[in-house]
Order: C-alpha cells, then structure tokens, then sequence
C-alpha cells in the first residue's frame, strides 16, 4: 500500500499516476463530498470543483475574522486568542483535525477527473 499526504491529492495524480497509485491512501485536512454544503457552494462560486486548501483557508479566514470582529482590532489581544485557539461553526470540515484525520484511497471509479479511470473516496 503506498501512503502519502495531501500533497498528493488533486487531479492531476488522478490522471497522471495510472495504476501506479491504485489503493493509495492519503491524509488530508479535509475531502470533496457530493453531499458537503460548503463544497457545492463554492463549486458554484468557483465554477468547478475546490480543494482542501479552499476548504481550509474558508475556515482560517473566518476565525480570523471572527476573532478581529470581536477584539475590535487589538492586534495583541487577537494573537493571544488565536493562540489560544479559537472554535468555529459553520466551517468547512466537518471534523475535529486534532482528533480524527480523514484519510481518502486512490480507487478505481468514474467520478474522478476527464482522462482518468481512478477517484479518491473517503475511508470511513
């Protein structure tokens, strides 16, 4: 089993690896859904399909953010609270990144992208 990390999940490794990646699994920060709110709207937004860095500069954006709106500006105290963490709804992921990692396999399939015969499901 070949593994690796978000690196390598896009398209391209999709069309480009060929057999060769059939059955890799990946870990990644976040993973494309059919059924994800936050990825059909922004496919629409975007006219295509987003990535995990999409996903997940949604959700630094918005605690950045909320954490501006409510400290007024005070950059000192907006650093201590995003070092101390900051907990959002409504995000993009659907998980808690510190205690779970979705992990995705490289499987044979249709719903990848044109040119290739493999797409990424989720390992639930």
């Amino acid at each position: 089993v070949l593994l690796s990390s978000d690196e390598m999940y896009n398209p391209q490794i999709l069309v480009e690896g060929g057999d060769a990646i059939k059955g890799m699994v990946l870990a990644v920060p976040w993973r494309w859904r059919n059924n994800d709110p936050f990825a059909s709207q922004a496919g629409r937004l975007w006219q295509g399909r987003v990535s995990w860095r999409t996903a997940t500069t949604y959700d630094a954006t918005n605690a950045l953010a909320n954490t501006f709106t409510q400290f007024s500006g005070d950059r000192a105290a907006i650093s201590q609270q995003l070092n101390q963490g900051v907990t959002l709804t409504k995000t993009a992921t659907e998980f808690n990144i510190f205690n779970e990692i979705p992990l995705v396999k490289a499987n044979p399939g249709t719903a990848g992208p044109t040119g290739s015969k493999y797409q990424f499901d989720p390992i639930e």
